[in-house]
């Protein structure tokens, strides 16, 4: 299960899931070298700001190699906060991270709490866990990425993309 960093402390996805937002601290999108997900992640979890990639749970081998893995589903891409007096500049030298998503105003894009604790609520339900009910799982997380399309080429409008795509999806509650 992917771990988030929340000031001092870690919690699990589902804790995540469960933790209301903070009213000093914002969500942000963070682009990262291909397969760097785990690699930003300490490095967000060294300087001490909150982050988090949804991940799904597969098996990849065939026979007696076959183990459990975990895979980003936003590949390319890893959730942030940043409190009050921290720099974005900060971020933007961590190892591994290529750029911060900007919005169409030319500042960094802030995605709401709820959105990113959606996609925590369903890793820690198992959703996109496809060692489970892989047939169910697929078909979750295929959704998903074919609502997502490709965020790579979107640059500013993945933030939009990636909300419009998680309230589109009707089993979700508005409250997160």
């Amino acid at each position: 299960m992917n771990d988030v960093t929340r000031h001092d402390f870690v919690v699990t996805a589902a804790d995540l899931a469960r933790v209301g937002p903070d009213a000093e601290t914002r969500w942000y999108i963070g682009r990262v070298n291909p397969k760097c997900e785990a690699r930003a992640k300490a490095g967000f979890d060294a300087l001490r700001i909150p982050a988090y990639y949804p991940q799904e749970t597969r098996y990849h081998g065939r026979g007696a190699a076959r183990r459990k893995v975990n895979r980003p589903i936003l590949v390319g891409y890893v959730f942030f906060q940043l409190r009050p007096g921290r720099s974005f500049w900060e971020v933007r030298r961590i190892d591994g991270v290529k750029a911060v998503v900007f919005g169409q105003n030319g500042a960094p894009a802030p995605v709401p709490h709820a959105e990113v604790a959606r996609f925590a609520r369903k890793e820690a339900e198992g959703r996109y866990d496809h060692t489970r009910d892989a047939k169910e799982a697929k078909a979750e997380t295929e959704k998903l990425k074919a609502k997502l399309g490709d965020l790579q080429s979107m640059g500013e409008q993945a933030v939009a993309t990636i909300m419009a795509a998680l309230k589109a999806d009707g089993d979700w509650d508005q409250a997160a």
